[in-house]
């Protein structure tokens, strides 16, 4: 019978390195990823290894990495995943073109006068080269700086590389022994050669930063990388048939929206099903950790999406199939950390055990809100905006600098705001009059539905479509679109929808642009389009030319914008979306309502539960892309 193994590596310190280099979001990383391998996919706390700061030294990391080769066997699952520095050295032969090797950063590795210790890509590629003559099951995730090729950049504080290391290999203490054999063939930027045996799942692009991305859930402000937190979440919601693209294009979407110039990247065969089995079980629980009379501690925190409020069955353990079991009784939870929740007990009629499995029953769904941080205004302006923000149903005042979504920032007298990578998504303009602050608080609103929409999600849906953009330069040859495109202005884009049900369902297309607008695209001012089963809808390719253009007043070289189609089993109608004023007329299905809720936020603060009515079910499919001005940057003709 095949086994698990895992090996996390979450590295926050760094002793022998400038302390402007430290971290604080890798352990958390590495936690999450052992509280989800071992409550969604079937992984024992006995069959993962942790190392942790300074017990994750370069000796540690590689007894670590062997023990893997040599407890692996045929069939086997494992997983290596790592959260630290990535970097660079020279390298000590003519392997890479570029003179340096690429590499992760163990915890006693240095720059200056310290040794450097870092493990490199040629060693990462021999031990992958062992490990795959044992199994061909294995996932790799690398969240830090680069890790398309590791990290070249040296400077974010909050991102995760240090600096490259330029020392020849005596002053960095190494020796001509540790030359390895340049035998791998890579494609594409990749740190590793390409094999059907391994999925590499990596934090961006290899001249990207990997950022930490800071929030707050429920009073609990999480810090994690963007990669891991957005990987978190989509393989919580994995259903048995997730495929490593599934979650992978899911995950990144979200991380782009967050951060305009991080593009996490995947290699491998990534149409493979999650951890090469289908081992995620349809029921979704999390056990009970701890007991103490009426009080109980569930094993899922803010970081798996657990929220106050929320109610839940409790089954005995091993409990597969709610159907056929009786629940033993009912949680509500009140209060919730990272990895944990405290829930009271409904009643105490039957005794409850640890590893009890609790499943959702229903949850508030929060209020969205784009967090605003205006700690840098100066306080006249920042009095206005304040004022203005707290009647907003779309914003709020960040509480924390870390956690805001956007930071209010001046440059040359004028005002705009900023991207958590520091990137404009507004364009400049004075806050002297009354009519620049409602402007400029109206600019904020729809960046905020655009982030709601975006997010829009239904991690329960069952319904199986499959939704696909293409880009053409001359209408006759069509490329799929995925997380690397770029369109240049003029490019033609089409769609396909495709039922794999056997009922009907009912499509609508959201366009949402470069500034953020959030517009209906297909079908265009009429209730949604009817997708008889089996049927595949396809728009864009023949009689309807579609181009896409930037805007006259898109002030960037570049931007990102996202077709998101509305699957639903009820016909919906999305003819009021309007940026202005949005207002629709009594929404009835529970699609329409929580779009209604993205779209206008609440003046109330107050969490609403929304509940599917017999039957009803919708999903929200994003197919994301970049979109330029001309043709200096774009991938290809």
């Amino acid at each position: 019978m095949a086994r698990n193994h895992a090996l996390l590596i979450g590295i926050d310190k760094y002793p022998k390195l400038d302390p402007r280099y430290g971290l604080s979001g890798c352990v958390s990383d590495a936690r999450l990823i052992h509280s989800i391998l071992t409550s969604h996919f079937g992984f024992q706390a006995n069959e993962i290894r942790e190392l942790y700061d300074d017990d994750a030294n370069q000796t540690a990391i590689f007894q670590a990495m062997q023990k893997l080769v040599d407890e692996a066997q045929s069939g086997d699952c494992v997983v290596f995943h790592f959260a630290g520095h990535g970097s660079q050295r020279t390298c000590l032969d003519d392997s890479e073109g570029s003179g340096m090797d690429s590499t992760i950063m163990p915890s006693d590795s240095g720059r200056g006068a310290h040794p450097n210790l870092d493990i490199s890509d040629d060693e990462i590629g021999e031990w992958l080269e062992k490990l795959s003559t044992k199994t061909d099951n294995i996932t790799l995730i690398f969240d830090c700086c680069h890790s398309g090729t590791i990290t070249r950049d040296p400077w974010a504080a909050t991102a995760r590389g240090a600096p490259a290391d330029t020392r020849t290999a005596q002053e960095m203490g190494l020796s001509q022994k540790q030359k390895h054999s340049a035998t791998r063939d890579l494609e594409g930027g990749s740190f590793l050669p390409r094999s059907d045996a391994y999925v590499v799942i990596s934090g961006c692009r290899d001249d990207e930063l990997s950022n930490e991305y800071s929030l707050q859930k429920d009073g609990t402000q999480l810090r994690h990388g963007a990669l891991t937190y957005w990987l978190s979440q989509t393989l919580i919601a994995a259903k048995p048939d997730s495929t490593y693209q599934d979650i992978f294009e899911s995950a990144s979407q979200q991380i782009t929206a967050l951060f305009p110039s991080q593009h996490p990247q995947i290699e491998g065969r990534r149409d493979r099903v999650l951890f090469g089995t289908n081992r995620v079980s349809p029921l979704k629980y999390f056990n009970l950790k701890s007991v103490q009379g009426n009080t109980v501690t569930i094993n899922g925190g803010a970081a798996h999406g657990v929220v106050n409020g929320s109610e839940w069955a409790v089954y005995p353990p091993g409990t597969n199939n709610t159907e056929q079991s009786t629940p033993l009784t009912k949680l509500t939870v009140m209060s919730v950390d990272a990895l944990t929740a405290e829930a009271t007990v409904e009643s105490t009629a039957k005794t409850l055990t640890k590893d009890c499995r609790c499943i959702l029953l229903s949850s508030p769904v929060a209020i969205p809100t784009l967090s605003i941080d205006i700690s840098e205004v100066p306080e006249k302006i920042a009095s206005t905006l304040q004022n203005m923000i707290d009647t907003s149903g779309l914003l709020d005042v960040s509480t924390s600098p870390a956690t805001a979504d956007l930071r209010i920032q001046s440059k040359d007298s004028q005002w705009t705001a900023l991207s958590k990578d520091e990137r404009p998504v507004l364009p400049l303009q004075d806050l002297q009059q009354e009519d620049d602050f409602s402007r400029f608080i109206s600019n904020l609103e729809t960046r905020s539905r655009a982030q709601n929409v975006l997010k829009l999600a239904n991690p329960e849906s069952q319904l199986n479509v499959d939704f696909n953009v293409y880009r053409s330069t001359d209408g006759a040859n069509w490329t799929k679109v995925d997380e690397n495109t770029v369109f240049v202005h003029g490019d033609r884009v089409a769609f396909e929808l495709i039922n794999n049900e056997d009922r009907d369902l009912f499509l609508s297309v959201l366009d949402i642009g470069l500034s953020g607008r959030v517009a209906l695209f297909y079908p265009p001012g009429h209730n949604s389009e009817k997708i008889t089963s089996g049927q595949t809808l396809k728009v864009g390719f023949n009689q309807i030319k579609i181009q896409l253009g930037v805007p006259a007043d898109f002030e960037q070289p570049i931007g990102r914008e996202t077709f998101k189609a509305m699957i639903s089993t009820d016909e919906t109608s999305f003819a009021w979306l309007q940026q202005s004023g949005t207002r629709s007329l009594g929404p009835s299905t529970l699609l329409q309502k929580m779009m209604q809720q993205a779209m206008e936020g609440s003046h109330t603060r107050d969490p609403i539960i929304s509940w599917a009515e017999p039957g009803e079910d919708w999903q929200g499919i994003s197919r994301s892309f970049e979109l330029q001005k001309t043709k200096e940057l774009s991938n290809g003709p």
